[in-house]
């Protein structure tokens, strides 16, 4: 049986560090009206991105990463960054 591969995709993205809110907020620009801080919780400081109708956590080495068509964005856990992305060659 034939196997595929998926196309990679390019995406920009900011690591979450629990202290870099201004980097954060800068790069959601466009849209840093859908982050809001929370009260900090045992887990650290976490921000709700609003997409859409729905709300998504980030924690602290998550991830946020930017829709391809800048129309929005969501949530990469720091596992599932492991397991999929890596950086991009330059050059």
């Amino acid at each position: 049986m034939p196997t595929y591969r998926k196309k990679p995709v390019d995406v920009e993205m900011i690591r979450w560090t629990g202290e870099n809110l201004d980097d954060v907020r800068a790069f959601m620009r466009p849209l840093h009206a859908t982050l809001s801080a929370v009260p900090p919780s045992d887990s650290g400081l976490t921000f709700h991105v609003v997409k859409g109708q729905s709300t998504c956590t980030i924690h602290p080495g998550d991830w946020v990463v930017r829709e391809r068509d800048g129309s929005g964005y969501y949530p990469l856990s720091a596992e599932d960054f492991a397991d999929g992305y890596e950086p991009e060659p330059i050059g």
